[in-house]
């Protein structure tokens, strides 16, 4: 009171989220989101459990064609053009020897050997009891029968899947998989087809191939003796 100065008034102050908030009416910039983004960790509940099953919609007719990618979760560039002296690439629209209907296939194989083998679904990894196997035998298809993998080319890779270094001569077919904004070789049985896994040249010597398989997608019997 008796103050007759002048009153000054100031313009109203926006909120900011430290010092990368970006103006009001104005689109943030990367930098910005980016700021954001590491200052405050996602919290996303409903993948705190791995599913039962990885499942993947059964994918179309691709074009083979081998480039190098990224590995999954992690950094490291690798290269996809893996190649074996047991298996080779399959051509474009190339057809199994072994051929049914999807129909079919779900009635032999039921729902979660289905999405393995022909809706190229992934079983988590840990899960299946041939990734600790060490009896001595051969791995079948479990789609077909036919023979893929010794026990004696199967190796502990630490991954948590079934690892085999080598395959049974012709048993295996290959093909590029550009999913999940990777690019890999997938493994297929050579008689039906079915998806095994993929290929990487990460395994020990004497081939430097690491198979990585569903145990889902085998079937292990035990030699005789």
């Amino acid at each position: 009171r008796g103050d007759t100065s002048p009153v000054t008034t100031l313009p109203p102050t926006r909120p900011s989220v430290g010092r990368s908030a970006p103006p009001l009416g104005r689109m943030p910039s990367l930098r910005s989101l980016r700021h954001l983004v590491l200052r405050r960790p996602l919290h996303l509940p409903h993948l705190s459990r791995a599913p039962p099953l990885l499942r993947c919609p059964v994918p179309r007719e691709r074009t083979v064609s081998i480039a190098g990618g990224i590995a999954a979760g992690s950094v490291r560039f690798f290269s996809s053009r893996v190649s074996g002296a047991n298996f080779r690439e399959l051509k474009p629209n190339e057809r199994p020897p072994l051929e049914k209907t999807e129909e079919e296939w779900y009635d032999e194989l039921g729902e979660e050997t289905f999405q393995i083998l022909r809706a190229h679904g992934t079983e988590p990894p840990g899960s299946h009891e041939y990734n600790y196997n060490k009896h001595e035998g051969v791995y079948k298809c479990r789609g077909c029968g036919s023979e893929l993998f010794r026990s004696s080319d199967k190796y502990n890779s630490g991954t948590g899947w079934p690892s085999f270094f080598d395959n049974i001569p012709g048993a295996v077919v290959t093909r590029t998989d550009s999913s999940f904004s990777m690019v890999r070789t997938e493994i297929l049985c050579a008689n039906c087809h079915g998806h095994l896994g993929h290929v990487f040249p990460d395994g020990p010597k004497p081939t430097n191939l690491r198979h990585c398989c569903n145990g889902g997608a085998l079937q292990f019997i035990p030699s005789s003796h």
